[in-house]
């Protein structure tokens, strides 16, 4: 029951800007204070290639000037063709997740899929930094090179063809819902939002046997892949915290229309 998912619009666009605008010059901005010499000794003093490494220390922009702390904002460029980033600062760099990336002359184009597309940025190495700048936001990004050789033993790169991937805790109803074309869907909602709110999940969750008027609350992984404007989602159960035989209550009447196949003849 694998199902193809289109992205929400509004989150795509809330963390990506997408930008088509022409390179344009731009100044390096000063290295970011970070302390005694000794913080700097983790960095590369003189970095080369892409690969490797980077961490966020500075944002600038047309008003200010936002200094970030070291593991806030990291991006980490594979020789595989991915970035990974992790970034819990507030800017407007790309959200977390696995980006493939492609290099043309002196920008550098992220896929974020969807509607959104590409991500483009101008970049820099000088000395020991890396100058990321977004045309389309004027912001500019200050990084510096961790020292590193050989693989990244924190990536996962066996999911690396997810863009974004997630737990949470769902419910699942005690009833399996069919839709037009006769495909089974459940009907989950998560512990972490409002409980009263059902939604379709048409994914296959892998592990899971439904067992007919039993309610489940379980623990669900979730990674989302694909390119364009429609990605596909894989669904494993990690762990069955609890079952109830009954009837899931507050399900809209609509899907009580849907119960067996051929409903819609």
């Amino acid at each position: 029951m694998r199902r193809l998912l289109l992205f929400n619009l509004l989150a795509l666009l809330s963390l990506y800007s997408c930008s088509s605008s022409e390179d344009e010059t731009v100044e390096s901005p000063d290295i970011p204070e970070l302390g005694t010499k000794a913080d700097l000794s983790e960095y590369e003093e003189h970095p080369t290639t892409l690969v490797g490494r980077w961490h966020m220390v500075k944002v600038n922009d047309a008003d200010n000037s936002i200094e970030i702390l070291p593991n806030k904002s990291i991006i980490t460029f594979l020789d595989n063709g991915y970035a990974v980033i992790d970034n819990a600062a507030q800017n407007n760099l790309l959200g977390s997740g696995n980006y493939p990336y492609q290099i043309n002359g002196n920008r550098i184009a992220f896929d974020v899929g969807g509607i959104v597309g590409d991500e483009y940025y101008n970049y820099e190495i000088k000395e020991n930094i890396m100058l990321l700048s977004n045309a389309f936001s004027g912001q500019r990004f200050c990084f510096l090179k961790v020292k590193h050789e050989g693989d990244f033993d924190d990536i996962n790169y066996a999911e690396l063809k997810y863009r974004h991937t997630y737990t949470d805790t769902l419910v699942i109803a005690s009833h399996v819902f069919y839709d037009a074309n006769d495909a089974p869907f459940y009907l989950i909602r998560s512990i972490h939002s409002n409980l009263g709110d059902w939604f379709e999940d048409h994914a296959e969750i892998e592990g899971f046997q439904h067992m007919e008027g039993y309610e489940v609350k379980a623990i669900v992984w979730t990674g989302y892949y694909g390119s364009g404007c429609v990605v596909e989602s894989d669904q494993r159960l990690i762990k069955i915290l609890d079952k109830q035989q009954k009837k899931s209550e507050n399900i809209p009447d609509k899907y009580w229309k849907q119960t067996t196949p051929g409903w819609a003849d």
